[in-house]
Parts: C-alpha cells; structure tokens; sequence
C-alpha cells in the first residue's frame, strides 16, 4: 500500500532541515554566548593580574634600597665590613674616598693602596679649619693631632709637606688614631669632590690606638 502525503515531501524536508538549522544555530549561538563569557572573564582576569602588578611593583618601590657595603683591608681604621651612607659627613665620621689624580698617584707610589680600591680614613678637618705642618708635627687649630714619620719600616722614604693652610669649601684633611697611617699626615690636604660618603660599622676587629 502506498501512502499518500497531504504536504509534499520536498516541503517537510526543508521543514525539518530547517528546525534543524534552527537548532544548530540556537547551539551556536550559546557556544557564543559562553565563549564570549569565558573572554570577558579572562579580560578581566589578565586586567587584575596587571593591576596587581603594578601595585607590588608599587610597594615595591617604597622599600628602602639594600646596603651598599664596603670592606676595609687597611689597618689605620677597624679592619672589617661597613655600610656605606650618601650623607653629608661631619667631623669624626669616618669617610669613603675614592682617590683620583695626585693622591690616587701618591697611595699608589707608596703600595698604600691597590688600584680601583677606596681608601677609609676619619674626617678631621674641615672648612674654616687652619691646619699646619711643622717639622713631623701636625697640627689643626693650633693642636697637635698627628706625628709623621720619615720613612716607612723598610726605609722608604716618606712624602712631607710644610706651612699652614685655612681649608676651604671644597677642602678636607683626613686622619686616623693609628700612628702608622697613611693619610693627611702626609699627603695633606684633599678635595671634597672625593669623598663618596660615610662609612658605618657593621662588623670590624678592634682597631690599634695611637702611639
């Protein structure tokens, strides 16, 4: 027995084909819609993670910067480990110099120093101060505060210098309690210009007194 279709088949097929369709693209409209969702979560997400970062790299930027620390390999000042500090020095402090031109010259004439290394001395004179050499006496103000010697232990001469000098704005005198210091004893006055700040203890062996 045939059977006979009131609607023609080629009309129900465009209709199933086309609920169909209907179907598929109600699917495809909510994959869209979710996929939209997942980018607009990760727009957010990326957009929070970036706001983090700038505020860690906020905070970090209010921390205090590490330490510079120096070594000290000399004797006329505690031997051992200081912080270094870019601050205005003061007299007593005991000062971070790098040496340039004459008193780079004279350190390293004497072996006082190795090349590229900063010299650690105390400040003990500065503008407005008188400072005198006399003989091998030294003097600030009209007080002795140092004696040099001639020669080093092994006979090498020593450098000297002579007069008196009113230090200037740009003019320091350095020295230490060691007697067998290398310092404005006998290279006398240096620039300012050379200081590169003040040195502070951390962990250092007991110094030797004057003698």
């Amino acid at each position: 027995m045939r059977i006979r279709f009131r609607t023609p088949l080629a009309t129900v097929l465009r209709r199933v084909l086309h609920a169909r369709g209907t179907s598929v693209g109600t699917e495809t409209n909510d994959l869209e819609q979710e996929t939209n969702g997942v980018s607009k979560r990760r727009r957010v997400s990326v957009c929070l993670a970036l706001t983090l970062a700038g505020a860690s790299l906020g905070l970090l930027s209010l921390l205090p910067a590490p330490p510079v620390l120096v070594w000290n390999y000399t004797s006329s000042v505690p031997v051992g480990l200081y912080s270094l500090a870019h601050v205005q020095p003061v007299k007593g402090d005991i000062i971070v110099i790098a040496p340039s031109g004459k008193l780079r010259e004279t350190l390293a004439g004497h072996g006082a120093l190795r090349p590229n290394r900063l010299l650690l001395k105390q400040l003990a004179a500065v503008s407005g101060d008188i400072v005198c050499r006399t003989r091998a006496t030294l003097t600030i103000n009209g007080t002795t505060s140092a004696i040099a010697r001639a020669a080093t232990a092994d006979g090498r001469a020593l450098p000297t210098w002579s007069g008196c000098r009113q230090l200037g704005a740009d003019d320091v005198l350095v020295l230490t309690r060691h007697a067998g210091s290398f310092d404005g004893r006998y290279f006398g006055p240096i620039g300012v210009d050379q200081i590169v700040g003040v040195a502070n203890p951390i962990l250092t062996l007991p110094s030797e007194e004057a003698q």
